[in-house]
């Protein structure tokens, strides 16, 4: 088991490949409890990973529906897997210590721990993730189901599932986070969260389904229009991460993209991350991450929304 361990303690973060259910296997350090969760440790090196599913409480099981949709859920177990969603939810994990390696963030200010929540602890939430690492099973379940029917595969759910708690992480900002990310700055909004959610899908060079992507920025752009330039809003603040991004690379990779032309920025986006050669790609964090400090000013938001208002009131 230690040779088996030590193979996957190499790797972990210098592979961008996902960790295999063998591998996640081997590296089971300890079972434990916790107040009303039961959990498994994962340690690969320096890097203690620990996902916690919250114990079934028959009792407080709403009705034959909610009941149902828990099963569905206890039924996902893939062959080899000691529980449900252990091999996604622990490369969603691994993830996060390759975005604190890349992106010089302190590793505790990203989420190195998981738990399972069914919907009666919390009430029906909507939202996928809650705070302090809480994710909503019957909502995690609809949201694999949605990006399944767009065509993800299950190493593509994984890295999208990674944006999301990358995203909750800066909501948080804890551990010297912010600090290193935002040189010391507050974050603006959904803008800045949405924005390092972006940065780590182009950094890695994803292209699959994902929020945030044109469709919201379009009914942003939209809302914009009307009057409606919130920081809170969703849709608005994905339209002016999409510009803030570009405008990045745009700068950074002015050769290349000169010749994109997409019907959306974050297509532009993916464009231009896509053909920078692996000369150029020891540039691109370094840029992204002026994108993400950018996101934190309220005056530059103001800025890009006014772009957007003028540009197209022009293509009316």
């Amino acid at each position: 088991m230690r040779e088996r361990e030590s193979q996957v303690e190499g790797n972990l973060l210098d592979r961008e490949t996902p960790l295999t259910i063998e591998e996640i296997a081997s590296a089971r350090s300890e079972n434990f409890e916790i107040s009303s969760y039961g959990g498994q440790k994962y340690r690969f090196g320096d890097t203690e990973i620990s996902i916690l599913r919250e114990f079934i409480d028959k009792d407080k099981i709403k009705n034959d529906d909610h009941k149902n949709q828990i099963l569905d859920v206890l039924k996902s177990r893939k062959q080899g897997e000691i529980g449900h969603y252990k091999t996604l939810l622990v490369n969603v994990l691994a993830e996060q210590a390759r975005i604190a390696r890349k992106f010089g963030t302190p590793a505790e200010g990203l989420y190195q721990s998981m738990k399972l929540d069914y919907g009666y602890r919390f009430g029906d939430a909507k939202d996928l993730m809650g705070s302090f690492g809480d994710i909503y099973a019957l909502q995690l379940v609809k949201h694999i189901e949605t990006l399944k029917k767009l065509g993800a595969n299950e190493d593509e759910i994984a890295i999208e599932l990674a944006g999301h708690v990358f995203h909750e992480a800066v909501h948080q900002g804890e551990n010297g986070l912010n600090g290193a990310l935002l040189n010391g700055g507050r974050a603006l909004g959904e803008v800045t969260y949405i924005t390092s959610q972006l940065a780590y899908y182009l950094e890695k060079g994803y292209q699959g389904p994902k929020s945030y992507d044109s469709s919201f920025s379009k009914r942003g752009i939209k809302k914009i229009q009307d009057g409606e330039a919130s920081i809170s809003d969703h849709d608005v603040a994905t339209s002016v991460s999409h510009e803030l991004l570009l405008t990045q690379l745009r700068a950074n990779y002015p050769e290349i993209a000169e010749g994109i032309k997409t019907e959306s920025s974050f297509d532009a986006c993916e464009e231009i991350v896509a053909k920078i050669s692996a000369g150029q790609r020891d540039q691109l964090i370094a840029c992204l991450k002026r994108a993400i400090l950018e996101s934190t000013s309220e005056e530059k938001f103001k800025e890009v929304v006014e772009k957007l208002k003028k540009n197209n009131s022009k293509n009316k």
